[in-house]
């Protein structure tokens, strides 16, 4: 992938969240400690420079692009089919952090809680 594709692909992504360049850059400082001028975002994004890797992971959390083999091309499939806001998958990773032993306590809650859900009436 050329560095006016991956420029692309960040435009795409960032337009796509619905962010200005200056909103990035401020989320880039206030959040990542990452300075970083609106300029720069706008020459990652024709391709004439490409970002660090720290700053390409950042602007990737901050696009929610979960999916960054994906979303640049390097493969065809999608890790997952159902798309998890930034909660799910942050309960997700949690979740995969667990032992064995957690994690089988937090299924055994669920289907607990599954089973005493009422079943809705139908007419």
């Amino acid at each position: 992938m050329t560095s006016i594709q991956i420029g692309s692909t960040l435009r795409s992504l960032r337009k796509k969240a619905g962010l200005s360049a200056k909103e990035v850059s401020a989320i880039l400082s206030n959040t990542y400690n990452i300075k970083m001028e609106h300029g720069t975002l706008y020459n990652y994004e024709k391709g004439r420079s490409s970002p660090d890797i720290d700053r390409f992971l950042s602007l990737c959390m901050i696009y929610e692009c979960r999916d960054v083999l994906y979303e640049f091309g390097y493969t065809n499939k999608k890790l997952s089919a159902i798309p998890l806001n930034s909660e799910e998958f942050e309960v997700l990773d949690k979740f995969q952090s667990l032992s064995d032993s957690e994690k089988d306590m937090i299924l055994g809650a669920l289907r607990i809680e599954r089973q005493e859900l009422p079943k809705e009436k139908t007419s």
